[in-house]
Protein backbone atom coordinates (compact mmCIF):
# COMPACT_ATOMS: atom_id res chain seq x y z
CA UNK A 1 0.00 0.00 0.00
CA UNK A 2 2.99 2.66 0.94
CA UNK A 3 4.82 1.87 -2.76
CA UNK A 4 1.17 2.61 -4.31
CA UNK A 5 0.94 6.05 -1.85
CA UNK A 6 4.26 7.13 -3.37
CA UNK A 7 2.68 7.45 -6.78
CA UNK A 8 -0.52 8.98 -6.31
CA UNK A 9 1.32 12.85 -6.45
CA UNK A 10 2.62 11.48 -10.04
CA UNK A 11 -0.90 10.12 -10.76
CA UNK A 12 -2.54 13.57 -9.48
CA UNK A 13 -0.28 15.75 -11.97
CA UNK A 14 -0.65 13.64 -15.13
CA UNK A 15 -4.72 14.33 -14.66
CA UNK A 16 -4.39 17.41 -14.07
CA UNK A 17 -2.15 18.39 -17.50
CA UNK A 18 -4.34 16.18 -19.36
CA UNK A 19 -7.42 18.08 -18.24
CA UNK A 20 -5.42 21.51 -18.88
CA UNK A 21 -4.82 20.83 -22.46
CA UNK A 22 -8.31 18.71 -23.19
CA UNK A 23 -9.79 21.96 -21.98
CA UNK A 24 -7.85 24.89 -23.31
CA UNK A 25 -8.70 26.04 -26.74
CA UNK A 26 -5.74 27.06 -28.87
CA UNK A 27 -5.96 30.49 -30.30
CA UNK A 28 -5.36 32.28 -33.83
CA UNK A 29 -2.86 34.41 -34.18
CA UNK A 30 -4.80 35.88 -37.32
CA UNK A 31 -8.26 35.89 -35.83
CA UNK A 32 -9.56 39.26 -36.31
CA UNK A 33 -9.41 40.99 -33.23
CA UNK A 34 -11.62 44.63 -32.69
CA UNK A 35 -11.39 46.86 -29.59
CA UNK A 36 -14.13 49.49 -28.35
CA UNK A 37 -12.52 52.36 -26.32
CA UNK A 38 -13.93 55.81 -26.21
CA UNK A 39 -17.14 55.37 -28.17
CA UNK A 40 -14.49 54.60 -31.12
CA UNK A 41 -13.68 50.60 -32.24
CA UNK A 42 -9.97 49.85 -32.87
CA UNK A 43 -8.81 47.65 -35.39
CA UNK A 44 -5.69 44.82 -33.67
CA UNK A 45 -6.05 42.42 -35.90
CA UNK A 46 -2.41 42.50 -36.43
CA UNK A 47 -1.74 44.34 -33.00
CA UNK A 48 0.33 43.00 -30.13
CA UNK A 49 -0.99 42.95 -27.04
CA UNK A 50 1.48 44.85 -24.44
CA UNK A 51 3.25 46.67 -26.96
CA UNK A 52 0.16 48.09 -29.29
CA UNK A 53 -2.71 47.64 -26.77
CA UNK A 54 -3.57 45.95 -23.26
CA UNK A 55 -6.48 44.32 -21.88
CA UNK A 56 -6.86 45.60 -18.09
CA UNK A 57 -8.17 42.03 -16.88
CA UNK A 58 -8.75 44.10 -13.47
CA UNK A 59 -11.95 45.18 -14.94
CA UNK A 60 -14.53 42.65 -15.75
CA UNK A 61 -15.27 43.85 -19.69
CA UNK A 62 -14.71 42.58 -23.30
CA UNK A 63 -11.28 43.62 -24.54
CA UNK A 64 -11.63 42.59 -28.07
CA UNK A 65 -14.21 40.62 -30.20
CA UNK A 66 -14.58 39.21 -33.68
CA UNK A 67 -16.17 41.91 -35.29
CA UNK A 68 -16.22 45.68 -34.96
CA UNK A 69 -20.17 45.53 -33.18
CA UNK A 70 -20.84 44.87 -30.06
CA UNK A 71 -23.03 41.69 -30.30
CA UNK A 72 -19.77 39.97 -31.99
CA UNK A 73 -18.24 36.88 -30.28
CA UNK A 74 -15.50 37.75 -27.60
CA UNK A 75 -11.92 36.99 -28.17
CA UNK A 76 -10.32 38.33 -25.12
CA UNK A 77 -11.34 39.34 -21.38
CA UNK A 78 -10.46 42.60 -19.89
CA UNK A 79 -10.73 46.20 -20.82
CA UNK A 80 -9.59 47.50 -23.90
CA UNK A 81 -6.82 50.23 -23.73
CA UNK A 82 -5.15 51.26 -26.86
CA UNK A 83 -1.53 52.25 -26.97
CA UNK A 84 -0.26 52.73 -30.69
CA UNK A 85 -3.59 52.01 -32.31
CA UNK A 86 -5.60 54.81 -34.00
CA UNK A 87 -9.56 54.65 -34.06
CA UNK A 88 -11.32 53.21 -37.35
CA UNK A 89 -12.30 55.07 -39.82
CA UNK A 90 -16.34 55.46 -40.47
Amino acid sequence: MNKLMKYVPVLVFVIVAVFAFAFTQPTDPLQAKYGFFGNEWYDATNATEGVDYQCDLLIEEVCTRSAPNQGASIVENGQFIPVTLSPMED
